[in-house]
């Protein structure tokens, strides 16, 4: 898969070219794209020690099974290897056992495997343990969950039961069928991780860079019918007018599930497509992306964009709430509850605060919103009464040292969620680079301070 990346790559720079007018812009253009295709190469392999260290793990781990109704245990053990354990120091031993490639959908790559601590509930009673879901990025066209086992181990050997799942890659399928069967595999996770003894309530959604694009857009496709559904109910009780609710796309009907994780945690995720495409165009490497064609063009970029599907539905159903309570007004009606939680907010604009105590914070800044004023407003209430019990607690990391996806995207998706009145964190490092957001364990001060903060949020 990452050899079909480097062709999509290679093609669309020679496209560029080949549209290029005049012989010496045409030279001056390929000289530039080799350029940038190389440095691009270069960052890849500046992680193949990770990549490599990945290997091994995923190789020395014992293997996992378990039958349901029954104790867990491990069933095989495969040789430790001692031999690079001892050479190689960055390759370590975890009391982890693995169980791999379980399917949770009918697609060739619908696998997952499911990292699980040494030490599991075996016995009815005993508290079960936090369950971490990780979706890789790759730039939707590339990526495999063996590459993220030191991940997956690591939080194992902490006590997170931790699965790495993998999809279908562009351009066999467009990220909007990735988002399904991310969403496919969340299901699974909710119906299956209780046999290998995780809480199915205390589910975490992490992804990296266009993993969190995923899981992003997976939790609001599920947020959107369960709050349609909601909506509709709570309009048919204060509209006395042939107002026209709100519809419900059938399709969702036959897609039931609307539960969702108690957090999600975004990795330098791209929640903004058009900004990303600028940031792209700026670097020179728009021409070798697969992201404009991942999405199904430019026309999609907004309906693919987490930012702005929650900008667009917080100012669509304020509409809809507002003719609706005009009309039931109108008809000298009393005013209706609309939710037993819900409340009349809004959202107002907050400073960035510097985080302090923290270890190896390097300058971070830290914005949550419950840290924002509120006032009151009746166009919000509709918004944000039923938030709470709808979307996940969001926290959002991202790094002003990131070159490939700047901060900017997972400050704007914060703001979203912010005007939503819904409960998200910020929390912008200064000297992580993109790759070093999936280190859980490297050396970097902030990396210390990421991986306390992902087991403060996993572990609470």
């Amino acid at each position: 898969m990452a050899v079909g990346m480097v062709l999509w790559a290679i093609n669309g720079a020679a496209a560029r070219v080949a549209s290029t007018q005049g012989t010496w812009p045409k030279a001056k253009l390929a000289t530039i794209l080799t350029y940038l295709f190389l440095k691009e190469i270069a960052g890849t392999v500046l992680l193949f020690p990770s990549l490599s260290r990945s290997i091994l793990i995923y190789s020395s781990l014992p293997s996992h099974s378990n039958e349901i109704g029954h104790s867990l245990t491990i069933v095989s053990k495969r040789r430790s290897l001692s031999l690079f354990h001892a050479l190689l120091p960055w390759v370590r031993a975890f009391k982890v056992s693995v169980s791999r490639n379980v399917p949770y959908g009918r697609a060739t790559r619908n696998m997952v495997d499911v990292y699980v601590p040494g030490t599991v509930p075996t016995e009815a009673g005993l508290q079960k343990l936090p369950v971490v879901m990780f979706v890789h990025g790759g730039s939707w066209a590339s990526g495999s969950k063996e590459l993220f086992a030191h991940l997956g181990a690591y939080l194992a050997h902490r006590g997170v039961i931790t699965v790495l799942v993998q999809y279908t890659l562009f351009p066999e399928v467009l990220a909007l069928q990735q988002v399904q069967e991310v969403s496919q595999a969340l299901t699974w996770i909710f119906d299956n991780i209780e046999h290998y003894g995780g809480d199915s309530q205390r589910v975490t959604l992490m992804g990296h860079s266009a993993g969190a694009h995923l899981c992003a857009l997976s939790i609001w496709e599920r947020f959107k019918t369960a709050h349609l559904l909601k909506q509709r109910l709570a309009l048919e009780a204060i509209s006395c007018s042939s107002e026209p609710l709100p519809e419900i796309d059938g399709d969702y009907l036959y897609r039931p599930d609307m539960r969702q994780p108690h957090n999600f945690i975004g990795l330098a995720g791209v929640y903004d497509i058009s900004e990303h495409l600028k940031h792209e165009q700026k670097r020179g490497v728009d021409s070798m992306s697969s992201m404009t064609s991942a999405m199904g063009g430019e026309h999609l970029f907004e309906t693919m964009s987490p930012v702005h599907l929650f900008h667009n539905f917080m100012a669509d159903g304020s509409a809809i709430y507002l003719r609706a309570k005009h009309n039931a007004m109108s008809s000298s009606v009393d005013d209706v509850a609309l939710d037993d939680n819900a409340s009349c907010s809004e959202v107002t604009d907050a400073g960035v605060s510097m985080s302090n105590g923290i270890e190896g914070n390097g300058g971070k800044y830290v914005e949550r919103s419950e840290d924002i004023d509120v006032g009151s407003c009746p166009a919000h209430g509709v918004m944000q009464g039923m938030h709470h019990t709808l979307l996940p607690y969001c926290t959002l990391f991202c790094s002003s040292s990131d070159t490939v996806v700047r901060p900017d995207t997972s400050i704007a998706f914060h703001s979203a969620l912010k005007e939503l009145g819904h409960r998200s964190e910020l929390i912008v490092f200064e000297n992580l680079e993109h790759s070093n957001f999936i280190v859980l364990d490297g050396p970097l001060p902030d990396q210390a301070s990421l991986r306390r903060h992902i087991l403060q949020i996993v572990q609470p």
